[in-house]
């Protein structure tokens, strides 16, 4: 059984395109489950017109609007087995999607983690592709270093219900929601299995969340905390391998924030003073500092970054 989970806040201009793309798949899913949050814009009206015409639409409604992560621990308690995976209200699945998934499922059967690409959609760009991964079956906390390079999204993933289940797995509040689930579920997945082949559109726009400037990006060092947690699992070597590996997954991921212009400006200060006090160990602040010549408009120190973690994989499939 492959089901998927959908939530939408406020999608009238998208939500029929993703539902529609959903119910459309070959093989078909066996299951929709669209979770409203709370839409006021029109999207509910879609929404049960939609469920009114396709049997496999459960639709749910909040009463309040709860945030991304509680509308889906919403739709996933209402799944009872198999395999699921995952859409936002404004992204949309490529048309052979569940082919692809099938496809990986069938040929690790075992795998508890599914990882897949996507492209990123903007108006009048030419797709590119987003979430790359590398390809391959990790099953020791070494080898899942690999796949949780890759961007930590949500959407691109296929996940056995059981795992989420037997670990009480869930979606905290706030944004930034995506981080502590996409570590959680790949550190306590048996089986990870990635493949490089893109199965959803993430769609750019005006509204996008990751497109304003906003006091709510400060919500990511919290989901930082949350998922650094999940080190205390862990002990010796391990543990400090883990938390090694994450103080750089975590700066890059405040470096992305910072440097594509998403903290309002009168607070950049304050978001590189607490980045600053975060990482000093890893020495690669300098240069995040607002007023320094290597901010957000030349990136150069984005890109030491990025060799850096490129060079922490090369180390590591060594």
């Amino acid at each position: 059984m492959l089901s998927v989970v959908i939530i939408c806040r406020n999608n009238a201009r998208f939500i029929e395109q993703a539902v529609q793309s959903a119910l459309h798949q070959t093989p078909p899913f066996e299951r929709v489950v669209v979770v409203d949050d709370h839409s006021d814009d029109g999207s509910t009206d879609i929404l049960t017109r939609l469920a009114e015409t396709d049997a496999r639409i459960t639709l749910l409604k909040h009463s309040t609007p709860r945030g991304p992560g509680p509308a889906r621990n919403t739709g996933i308690a209402e799944l009872d087995g198999g395999f699921f995976c995952m859409l936002d209200g404004d992204d949309y699945f490529l048309d052979d999607a569940t082919e692809k998934m099938h496809a990986s499922m069938s040929q690790d059967p075992d795998a508890d983690l599914h990882c897949f690409e996507g492209l990123r959609v903007s108006e009048g760009e030419e797709p590119a592709v987003s979430a790359r991964q590398i390809a391959g079956v990790f099953t020791t906390l070494e080898e899942k270093k690999l796949p949780m390079i890759a961007t930590s999204f949500s959407v691109n993933k296929v996940y056995r219900l059981e795992l989420i289940k037997s670990n009480a797995i869930e979606f905290p509040s706030g944004r930034y929601e995506d981080v502590p689930w996409f570590y959680e579920t790949i550190l306590k997945a048996n089986r990870v299995r990635s493949t490089s082949v893109p199965i959803v559109n993430f769609r750019v726009h005006a509204d996008s969340f990751l497109k304003r400037r906003s006091e709510e990006h400060f919500e990511a060092f919290l989901q930082w905390d949350r998922t650094e947690n999940l080190v205390n699992a862990y002990e010796g070597a391990e543990r400090k391998m883990l938390f090694d590996f994450m103080q750089v997954n975590g700066f890059l991921h405040f470096a992305r924030i910072f440097l594509a212009g998403r903290i309002p400006e009168e607070l950049e200060p304050d978001f590189v003073e607490k980045l600053r006090r975060r990482y000093a160990p890893l020495r690669k602040i300098k240069a995040l500092i607002p007023d320094h010549p290597n901010h957000v408009r030349g990136r150069r120190q984005f890109r030491k970054i990025r060799r850096y973690l490129k060079a922490q994989k090369e180390q590591s499939t060594q």
